[in-house]
C-alpha cells in the first residue's frame, strides 16, 4: 500500500557519532537536506559547550561526537540520529585511525588517546584496563545509546564519561535509550539507513551517497591475531547486542514499508 510520507517538522536534527562508524559520509547525506546557514560547524562536545546558544538556536541540522546530554542542552528536543558499526570493526578502526593522526597531522593538537597509542599495539589496546583507554574503547555505542558523553575538552574528545560499570547495565540503558532516538542506522545497511532517516524525519529531497574518511586500507588486517579478537569481543559485549538490534528495528521498518 502507498504510504504519506510525513513532512519535516522543523525540529533540529541532530547526528550523534561514535568514532569510526561512516558518521562523515552520513552527516554528508543529511546536510543536503539543509541550507548552509542551517548547518553548524561544531563537531565536538567542547565546541557545543563554549558556542553562545542563541547562536545555536539558528542551527537546523548538528552533528559530531556528542552524546545525548550535549545534544539536549544545545539543541532542546531535537530528533536524534546514530549510526553503529561492527563492533570488532568499530574497535580496530579506530585504533588505526588514532595512531595514524599523530604522523599525519603533525605539529596539531592532538587528543590523549592518539598520543598514547604511539607505544601500544593493537593488542595491548584492546586488553587495556587503563580508565581513558577504556573510556574510548569499551562498549563505545552502547554507551553513547545509554546516555554517555564525550570528554568536555579537546584531550579528553574521544573519551565517553559515564555507563562504564557492567555490561548487564549498559545493555539495559541502551535499549532503553533507542526510543529517544528517531533512527539508529548501521554501516551495513548504509543506503538503507540514511534513506530511512530521510523518510522518518520527513526530509526534503534524496540523501546522497558518498563515503569520506576512510581509515586507509592498508591498516584493516593488520596484527588482527585470534588473541586480539578475543580481547576486543570482551570489549564490546555490549556493543553486539545493541548493532543487532538495531539491524533487527531496521528490518522491522523495511517490513511496515513494503505493506
Amino acid at each position: 500500500m502507498w504510504k504519506l510520507r510525513p513532512r519535516f517538522d522543523g525540529k533540529p536534527v541532530f547526528l550523534l557519532r561514535s568514532h569510526k562508524t561512516a558518521g562523515q559520509s552520513f552527516s554528508l547525506g543529511l546536510r543536503t537536506a539543509f541550507r548552509p546557514d542551517e548547518i553548524s560547524p561544531h563537531y565536538f562536545t567542547w565546541e557545543y559547550a563554549r558556542a553562545p546558544l542563541d547562536e545555536l538556536t539558528r542551527y537546523k541540522y548538528l552533528s559530531g561526537h556528542v552524546g545525548r546530554p550535549t545534544a539536549a542542552a544545545v539543541a532542546p528536543g531535537a530528533r536524534l540520529l546514530t549510526v553503529l558499526r561492527n563492533p570488532i570493526d568499530r574497535l580496530v578502526s579506530s585504533y588505526f585511525y588514532w595512531r595514524s593522526q599523530v604522523s599525519r597531522v603533525p605539529n596539531s593538537n592532538h587528543h590523549e588517546i592518539a598520543l598514547r597509542l604511539q607505544s601500544m599495539s593493537l593488542l595491548d589496546f584492546v586488553s587495556s584496563d587503563d580508565p581513558a583507554i577504556r573510556r574510548a574503547a569499551w562498549n563505545i555505542q552502547a554507551r553513547l545509546l545509554a546516555g554517555a558523553d564525550y570528554g568536555t575538552d579537546p584531550e579528553t574528545r574521544t573519551q565517553l564519561f559515564g555507563f562504564e560499570d557492567s555490561v548487564e547495565t549498559v545493555v539495559q540503558q541502551a535499549m532503553e535509550g533507542f526510543e529517544q532516538f528517531a533512527l539508529v542506522g548501521t554501516v551495513d545497511r548504509f543506503e538503507e539507513s540514511l534513506q530511512q532517516a530521510f523518510r522518518v524525519l520527513g526530509l526534503p529531497g534524496k540523501p546522497r551517497f558518498e563515503f569520506d574518511n576512510r581509515t586507509p586500507a592498508k591498516f584493516v588486517d593488520q596484527g588482527v591475531t585470534d588473541e586480539v579478537l578475543e580481547h576486543a569481543r570482551r570489549m564490546t559485549e555490549a556493543d553486539r547486542i545493541v548493532y543487532e538490534a538495531a539491524n533487527a528495528r531496521l528490518s522491522q521498518l523495511a517490513a511496515q514499508d513494503s505493506q
